[in-house]
């Protein structure tokens, strides 16, 4: 049976290799064999996030080859907005490693998923505060569907109640339009 490498209940020890540094972009090379891709939409949502905010976490490099193990996408955002430099720190991994860690950064931001009320009430503050959410990377009809123009509508009371027997004791009356019931099954 082949013998697996479990997770330890504590991190490695701290060293100096998460260093941040700042590296020139020309000194970067994009991952040739990178398996995430970036269309338009994804690199206009990286581009407008990088204008907005800056740079807010380093690209993650393989120490010696300056190759963007994480962060292709964003090296490629960054070189169209014509930056010279960015952070960077670097991991001293060998191909195996360098691989595995460019798929693992992806795919686990991958399987998180949204709780789309909370979504939903976020980007709606952000709209009330006049944030173009637009630019987060959502197209019109995501935005559509996690922020319906009108509230929910209220259930309201049905067209026909149905008949019953004056004999069925009531139990219940509603306050605004006197409709007395029982609770009984029928």
């Amino acid at each position: 049976m082949a013998r697996t490498k479990t997770a330890t209940a504590s991190p490695p020890p701290a060293d100096d290799s998460l260093a941040i540094r700042r590296a020139r972009l020309d000194d970067l090379a994009p991952d040739p064999a990178n398996a995430r891709t970036h269309d338009d939409r994804n690199l206009a949502a990286i581009t407008s996030s990088l204008s907005r905010f800056g740079q807010v976490e380093p690209l993650v490099v393989q120490k010696g080859t300056g190759r963007v193990v994480g962060g292709n996408g964003r090296l490629a955002a960054m070189r169209a907005l014509g930056w010279q430099e960015c952070d960077i720190v670097e991991v001293e991994l060998g191909e195996v490693e360098a691989a595995a860690l460019g798929l693992a950064l992806n795919r686990t931001g991958e399987l998180a998923g949204w709780d789309h009320s909370r979504l939903g009430d976020i980007l709606r503050g952000l709209q009330a505060d006049a944030f173009p959410v637009h630019e987060l990377g959502w197209d019109d009809d995501q935005l559509a569907a996690l922020l319906p123009s009108a509230p929910p509508a209220e259930p309201g009371s049905p067209a026909e109640f149905p008949a019953y027997d004056e004999a069925i004791e009531t139990m219940y009356r509603c306050p605004s339009c006197h409709y007395e019931w029982s609770g009984k099954p029928k």
